[in-house]
């Protein structure tokens, strides 16, 4: 009798509901991707002043930036995702990228040397935007998180660069 007491005793405190415990399992959202943080971005930000004849010329240094891609779990297959960045006076661009079998995010290089600008421009603004990511067994991914639509677009800020 002793015993059956002491286990019942037990099993109600190993069932014992503490602050911050969360038993509701009706959200059944799909897995989703996002960037890690929605910060605006600069790219070639960095300035640098240099002194010709008596004046002083500021001019920007190239520096490539790399923007995290995240999922809320390592995956048992490679996830593929896709993005568009668009930038006043530059033409539409769009990429792809991949989070690897067992990782939880990815990288965007967002790389504008000098060569790239088109004549005039010297500051270009615009957005970096996940279009879409999908895996074969889990099909598409919800864009953002925690609702769809958030930290899926970040504001950027391209300044052409002085290549020496």
């Amino acid at each position: 009798m002793l015993v059956t007491l002491g286990c019942i005793s037990l099993i109600g405190t190993a069932c014992q509901k503490y602050d911050g415990d969360s038993y509701d399992f009706t959200n059944k959202e799909r897995n989703y991707i996002n960037f890690t943080d929605d910060d605006p971005v600069g790219v070639n930000e960095e300035v640098e002043v240099e002194m010709v004849d008596t004046n002083e010329v500021e001019y920007h240094i190239y520096e490539p930036v790399d923007v995290s891609v995240d999922t809320r779990m390592a995956f048992t297959e490679d996830i593929h995702y896709s993005y568009v960045i668009k930038l006043e006076g530059f033409e539409t661009k769009t990429g792809s990228g991949i989070i690897k079998m067992g990782t939880t995010s990815s990288t965007i290089t967002l790389d504008y040397p000098e060569d790239v600008f088109p004549a005039g421009v010297e500051e270009a603004e615009g957005t970096l935007e996940l279009t879409g990511a999908n895996g074969a067994k889990y099909g598409d991914l919800r864009m953002g998180y925690p609702n769809v639509g958030d930290q899926i677009v970040i504001p950027l800020t391209v300044y052409k660069p002085r290549m020496e």
